[in-house]
């Protein structure tokens, strides 16, 4: 059986971690009918934007909803990298589990948002 790599000094670009150890992602789709287009008619959802459900009575993690930004108290994760949803709806992968630095975050959280496994550091 061979040995699993251990990488050390791994730089993750444009990450929302403050921490790169014991962080978990679900993959996510994100509606694009919940994203406004930019001046130059582009729908970029940035990295650490909250993510709540697109459905009302469903969520992301129990009933598989699409995502959408939400940052209020029906956030269920963060948005890992930055999504061009332009040209239609498009899968993420959102953070639900790990320690997040604030100053990477395109806003704060609001204060409902409750994410129990996600810390967030002024890192």
């Amino acid at each position: 059986m061979p040995k699993p790599t251990v990488m050390e000094n791994v730089r993750v670009p444009n990450t929302i971690l403050a921490r790169l150890t014991d962080f978990d992602c679900l993959t996510v789709t994100i509606s694009a009918s919940g994203v406004t287009a930019d001046a130059n008619g582009k729908k970029i959802v940035k990295a650490g934007t909250f993510l709540g459900s697109a459905a009302k009575d469903k969520t992301i993690m129990a009933d598989g909803a699409k995502a959408m930004p939400d940052n209020s108290e029906t956030t269920e994760g963060v948005l890992f990298y930055d999504a061009d949803v332009t040209r239609g709806d498009l899968e993420a992968a959102m953070l639900y589990k790990g320690t997040v630095a604030l100053k990477r975050l395109p806003e704060a959280p609001g204060e409902d948002v409750s994410l129990p496994r996600v810390a967030f550091v002024n890192d």
